[in-house]
């Protein structure tokens, strides 16, 4: 039930109060007085619509406010400038885009079979039967059900144009496609030269070395003719080494010669010697010994 209602800067109302008793409430007044005004503002906070300011706001302000007070909590709708809220009790509400939040529309329970504007026809008797059905629907929530059941048929209708337009654009990307064949084709041929294309980097890499290989190849050749250039010194060393063998075996040999040679001198000097000493034992013996000799008896001659 709601028990008060404050408009605060919404159309021609600056600030207005209603208390409402139980049961039916009678708003009684000159035309143009602010009496749709009431209802408007009712509605804006129920359905949150209008949308657009200009509808909400009065000349004077460029902010709007309406508050109800029920059984269950406090509501309020305020729009301005900076704020857009809805606030029940102390939580606050924001980011509704044009939907109510849940929390207020479960406090109010309110929806537009409670609501009948100044110009809406007598309630169901203007109306077909048709639209009695609907309104008596939605008083026991088979609307849900006719909802629903328009929802899928309107679905499947929608599927099933879509269906036919997929079709058809299937049909037309398939004749499209068979343009197309020819790609198969030229995806082995550019498999091919790409296979080729590898082959060429390579060769080309290689080629790109060669001038590195080249003076590589320079290189060790000088280095090649400095090792045979060594080699053949090599040749011609072994064989200096070898006459310097060969001479130091003749100098070994000469010098063994000398020595033999000087002993040979020596030994003829000695031999000299021996015989100027045999020459004068001699000629002392012959001198002496001119007779007879003590020992053999033999004379004038040599033993």
């Amino acid at each position: 039930m709601i028990n008060s209602l404050t408009i605060e800067n919404f159309q021609s109302h600056k600030k207005t109060e209603l208390e409402f008793d139980k049961g039916v409430n009678v708003i009684v007044g000159p035309s143009d007085n602010g009496k749709s005004a009431i209802l408007r503002a009712l509605i804006w906070l129920i359905q949150n619509k209008p949308n657009n300011t200009d509808n909400i706001h009065s000349h004077w302000a460029d902010n709007s406010t309406v508050k109800i007070d029920t059984n269950v909590g406090t509501i309020i709708r305020h729009r301005g400038k900076a704020k857009n809220y809805y606030q029940v009790d102390d939580l606050l509400l924001k980011a509704f885009g044009q939907k109510v939040p849940e929390e207020v529309s479960d406090i109010l329970n309110i929806n537009d079979l409670n609501i009948h504007r100044q110009l809406d026809g007598v309630f169901l008797f203007s109306k077909s039967s048709g639209e009695v059905a609907r309104y008596l629907n939605k008083v026991i929530n088979l609307d849900v059900i006719d909802s629903s059941l328009s929802n899928i048929a309107s679905e499947k209708l929608k599927e099933s144009s879509n269906l036919k337009s997929q079709q058809k654009n299937l049909e037309q990307y398939e004749n499209e496609l068979d343009e197309y064949k020819w790609i198969e084709d030229y995806e082995e041929k550019l498999e091919a030269l790409e296979d080729l294309q590898k082959s060429l980097d390579e060769k080309e890499k290689r080629i790109y070395g060669l001038p590195t290989l080249i003076i590589q190849i320079q290189n060790n050749q000088d280095k090649l003719s400095k090792v045979n250039e060594l080699l053949e010194l090599e040749t011609k060393v072994n064989e200096l080494l070898e006459l310097n063998e060969t001479i130091s075996d003749l100098k070994y040999n000469h010098n063994k010669f000398e020595v033999l040679v000087a002993r040979i001198k020596s030994t003829n000097v000695k031999l000299k010697f021996c015989e100027v000493k045999i020459e004068n034992s001699e000629s002392i013996y012959n001198k002496h010994m001119s007779g007879k000799c003590p020992l053999c008896g033999r004379t004038n001659g040599r033993h």
